[in-house]
C-alpha cells in the first residue's frame, strides 16, 4: 500500500503514472492479490475449528500465494 497508494495518488491528480512511466500496469497486480491475502487469516482460522488440523490452513494459504505468484 506504501507504494500503490502514492502511485494511484498522483496518477489520479496529474493523469500521468509518476511511479513506474505511463504504459505500465504494475500497480494493477500489486493490488490484486491484497484482499485474498487480507481474507485468509479469517479462512485459516475458520478451517482450523472445523478441522482441528493446524497444518491445513496453513497448506491452502500456501497453495494460493504460490499461484498468485
Amino acid at each position: 500500500m506504501l507504494v500503490v497508494a502514492p502511485g494511484y495518488g498522483y496518477f489520479f491528480v496529474t493523469g500521468v503514472n509518476g511511479l513506474f512511466g505511463n504504459n505500465t500496469q504494475i500497480p494493477d497486480w500489486m493490488l490484486t492479490p491484497l484482499v485474498p491475502l487480507a481474507v485468509m487469516p479469517l479462512v485459516t482460522r475458520a478451517i482450523y475449528r472445523h478441522t482441528r488440523n493446524p497444518y491445513l490452513g496453513g497448506i491452502i494459504t500456501a497453495i494460493m500465494v504460490t499461484v498468485m505468484t
